[in-house]
């Protein structure tokens, strides 16, 4: 396969995880705060879209709204993304962290946390 174009990608994989808490105010702005963590203390974080959807968790970016974009950036330790939540949001909205660029997924994980939950109203 002379001249393929396939690019040999040497960064390294890392396997990035983040938690949802939402932070329901009675007066004035209630949010939701995103932490994104990965094994490696250092690591860049491709750009995501937070993707939302009512009723049951976003499986797939098509079928879900654009909730919050995140840009790509580099991590030292933990990031933390706070997203105003909008007046009169749905009940039953869950939300998502995807990839912006699907290549993305190519060399790195993002999963939930584990005592984390999807719903955020």
């Amino acid at each position: 396969w002379a001249g393929s174009d396939y690019l040999f990608d040497n960064s390294p994989r890392e396997n990035i995880t983040y938690s949802i808490s939402v932070n329901k105010k009675l007066f004035g702005d209630s949010s939701v705060v995103l932490e994104f963590e990965a094994e490696n203390k250092e690591f860049e974080l491709p750009a995501i879209d937070v993707m939302s959807a009512i009723g049951n968790t976003p499986m797939f970016k098509s079928s879900a709204k654009l909730f919050h974009s995140i840009p790509a950036q580099h991590v030292d330790g933990s990031l933390q993304v706070k997203i105003p939540l909008p007046k009169g949001l749905a009940k039953d909205t869950y939300i998502k962290a995807f990839f912006k660029d699907e290549k993305a997924q190519a060399g790195n994980q993002l999963r939930l946390k584990l005592k984390s939950n999807y719903k955020i109203n």
